[in-house]
This record gives structure tokens, C-alpha cells and sequence, in this order.
């Protein structure tokens, strides 16, 4: 794996001449391959340690389609990226489209290796605090949330999964906050498949099966022995980033850390 080519100069010149919360482009190459991702510093992550969320687009996907979230906005005291995947050959359009990697070791995990060298470069330009990473992410950027349990669960504080599935969460290991948000009407992840990606994340977590109001709609499975939550809402809507997603992820994110 190679390291990041980058003006750090530059970086830091734009860090100081504009507004903190202004959006940056991060590029790094890894293993040969120039990947990008769209940076929103935290308010105050030149000079405090500041939470720090990954935001993974879905199948097809842009940072620009991601930050349409607004989790930058909902949390400008955090830093949000929104990073680019990797090309992945996509039959309805008939062309190669940005993805993340299918599974845990799939891919060369290109793509986590990608989150390692950005989470350095990050870590080098900006105050970052190590207790507060977090990852969320839509459909295959879900998946890829689930991917990073089971082979970073020492980075991420808490993930939040929107329409997304991943049966690999059985060979997690260690328990690890989340938070799924999944649509009854979704034709292309069946409500069925994230029930049992839920169900499966509460025994990582040793949860029981009591429910608890954590928020309106949203269910807190009691108890989990291993202290970590696990919260699931299960909504009206298609495969979507339903209206009230981006305010319950950041709630639920300051209320996580490592």
C-alpha cells in the first residue's frame, strides 16, 4: 500500500484562509489507485478533537448524493466524509458505477484499505477524537458499515445502517453499537433480511429481546449484557434515507463512544 500523494501546504493554507466548516476534497492513492472523498471539517477540528462519521453512498452512488443528507449539517461539530467507492459493473446501467466491496475480504478489500489511509490522512490534517469515529451509510454502503464491524471494530464507536442486510455480521466478534433503519414497502432489501441482520447484531451485542422506547418509532432491544445498543426502526417507505434518518443518526452517535 502506498500513502496519500498530497500538497499539505496547500491543505493547510485552505484550512487557515477559509471557513473550518467549508468542504474539502481529500485524495490519497492506495495501492496505486487515486481515491477521493468529500470532507466537511467540524466546526472547531482545527483546534479540538472532534467527532469524526464516515457517510458511505449506496450502489451507484456519489459524495455528493450522500451529503445530501446533511449530516454535516445536523452535526457541524463533527467531521463528515463523504467518500468515494470504487467502480463496480452495474447491469441496469450498463457501465461501471461507484460501489463498495461485497463482503469482508472481497475485492482485495480495496475499500477498507482505502478507509485506513484516509482515517491517517484525516488524522493528520485535522483534530480528530480516536473515541469518536462512526460510520453510516445507505444499501451497499450499509453493507460496507458491516464490513467494517467485522474487520475495523477497534476504529468505529457506532454504525448506523439505512436499507441495508448483511448476513457476515455473524462472524463479527466484537460487539459494536447500531443503529438500522430499515422501510417496510423496500423491494430491494427485504424488510425480512434486515429483521435478520438486526437479529443478528443483537447476539453479537447480547441483547435480549425486551423492548424500550428510544425514540417515537424507534425500538431499543434490553438487555445487552455486552453494554453496546442495539436500536431498530422499521418505517412506511421504499429502499430510502427516510425524512427523520440524518436527526436519529446523530442522536444516536453523541450518545456512543468508544
Amino acid at each position: 500500500m502506498s500513502l496519500m500523494r498530497i500538497h499539505w501546504s496547500i491543505l493547510l493554507i485552505l484550512l487557515a484562509a477559509r471557513a473550518i466548516a467549508e468542504p474539502l476534497i481529500f485524495k490519497v492513492t492506495v495501492n496505486d489507485v487515486e481515491r477521493q472523498a468529500l470532507v466537511f471539517p467540524g466546526a472547531h477540528a482545527d483546534t479540538a478533537p472532534s467527532p469524526l462519521v464516515f457517510a458511505f453512498h449506496g450502489f451507484g452512488g456519489s459524495p455528493l448524493s450522500m451529503a445530501a443528507t446533511k449530516i454535516h449539517q445536523a452535526w457541524p461539530e463533527a467531521t463528515v466524509v463523504y467518500p468515494l467507492g470504487s467502480p463496480a459493473y452495474s447491469k441496469r446501467a450498463g457501465k461501471d458505477v461507484p460501489a463498495w466491496q461485497g463482503g469482508p475480504d472481497r475485492d482485495g478489500d480495496r475499500d477498507v484499505e482505502f478507509i485506513d489511509v484516509l482515517l491517517v490522512d484525516l488524522q493528520r490534517t485535522l483534530k480528530v477524537d480516536d473515541r469518536r469515529i462512526y460510520a453510516a451509510g445507505i444499501s451497499n454502503g450499509a453493507l460496507f458499515c458491516a464490513i467494517l464491524l467485522v474487520e475495523r471494530p477497534e476504529v468505529f464507536a457506532g454504525f448506523a445502517c439505512v436499507a441495508g442486510a448483511a448476513d457476515f455480521v455473524r462472524d463479527a466478534a466484537k460487539p459494536r453499537p447500531v443503529l438500522i433503519i430499515q422501510g417496510r414497502a423496500d423491494t430491494t432489501v427485504k424488510p425480512n433480511d434486515a429483521k435478520r441482520t438486526r437479529d443478528l447484531w443483537k447476539k453479537l451485542n447480547g441483547c435480549g429481546d425486551r423492548k424500550q422506547e428510544w425514540s417515537p418509532g424507534y425500538t431499543s432491544y434490553r438487555p445487552c449484557a455486552s453494554g453496546q445498543p442495539v436500536i431498530w426502526h422499521l418505517h412506511n417507505g421504499g429502499h430510502t434515507w427516510p425524512g427523520d434518518a440524518t436527526e436519529m443518526i446523530v442522536k444516536f452517535f453523541k450518545e456512543v463512544a468508544r
